[in-house]
Parts: C-alpha cells; sequence; structure tokens
C-alpha cells in the first residue's frame, strides 16, 4: 500500500487553525490545490509560489483555476456564524495573498478577487486587502486598460494591489 505524502491528510488529521500558509505548487493539481486550501479556512496570509520548470502551462492552470475561484466566491455573502466557522465560505479569514509567478499573470480574475469596491471591508465578505503578485521574469504583458481601472478603483477604497518583479536589483512595484 503507497502512503499519501500530500499535506491535505495531515491537515485533515491535525486540525490545526492555520493562520498563515507559504505552498510551493509544483506537484499539486489544480483541483487538488483548491481542496487543500478548504481544509484550512482559518488562513490569514496565503503565499502560493508556481514552481520552474517545463510545466509552465500546468502553473499557468492551476493560476487561473484558484484565481477564478477566489473570484467567484468573492462575490457570494454569507451570514456572520458561516463566516467565524469557515464551512460554507472559501477563505472566509484571508487578509492578504502573495503569489510568485514564473510566467504571465492572468490579471482578468484580479479584480474580481475582492468583490465589488463598494462592499469591500463589508463584515460578510472575505476580508482581502493586500494582493502581490511577483514575477520573477520581466514581461512585455499588458493588463487590459478595463482591468486597470478596476484596480485604481479597488486601491481607491483601500485595497493594496501590487505587482513587482524579482530578480532585478531592486524589487520594484509598479504602481498605478
Amino acid at each position: 500500500m503507497e502512503h499519501d505524502t500530500s499535506l491535505l491528510p495531515f491537515i485533515e488529521r491535525s486540525s490545526c487553525l492555520l493562520t498563515y500558509m507559504d505552498i510551493s505548487t509544483g506537484t499539486i493539481a489544480p483541483n487538488d490545490l483548491l481542496d487543500l486550501i478548504y481544509t484550512v479556512p482559518s488562513l490569514v496570509h496565503l503565499q502560493l509560489r508556481a514552481s520552474r520548470g517545463e510545466n509552465i502551462d500546468f502553473e499557468r492552470q492551476k493560476a487561473h483555476a484558484f484565481l477564478k475561484h477566489l473570484a467567484v466566491s468573492a462575490k457570494m455573502t454569507c451570514s456572520l456564524e458561516q463566516v467565524a466557522d469557515g464551512s460554507h465560505f472559501f477563505l472566509p479569514h484571508m487578509e492578504s495573498l502573495e503569489y510568485e509567478v514564473h510566467f504571465e499573470f492572468p490579471w482578468e480574475y484580479s479584480p474580481d478577487i475582492f468583490g465589488v469596491p463598494s462592499s469591500f471591508g463589508s463584515t460578510n465578505k472575505r476580508p482581502l486587502k493586500l494582493f502581490i503578485v511577483m514575477q520573477t521574469v520581466s514581461s512585455s504583458q499588458m493588463i487590459l486598460k478595463d482591468i486597470v481601472y478596476q484596480i485604481l478603483e479597488l486601491r481607491a477604497v483601500g485595497a493594496v494591489i501590487e505587482y513587482g518583479v524579482l530578480g532585478c536589483d531592486v524589487f520594484k512595484y509598479l504602481r498605478y
């Protein structure tokens, strides 16, 4: 019998209230990443690091799947009891998300992970305030104008959304 060496069984058995998690997404399948994160609804800070190498398309798929799920779940409202127990809401306590990638980042879902700007800071929504994307390679990627406007609108209501390129002499955030 083969033993499962993934984090999922360990987290399920331990029932610990993790508030910080730093995950290298390397061999984790997109649905397995979501399953793993669902087991830790107490997370306040989540850091995801895409693996380097030949499987860039696989890593890009995971980023798309995760961000899309985060965006869809940000539109949901829930009662204070559901937020407290975290059982019916994806990452109900998450305040910060950092994502390190080695490919062009899928910005199309990024503004939606906060929900609508008018509900930013609402008690029945995810308290996400900080979103940082770090790329290890410089990219000529253009972010669509509509996405930039949405990001600016979110920043105006208090969201911190930053983008940086690692590997330069200085880690420089690009701010709009």
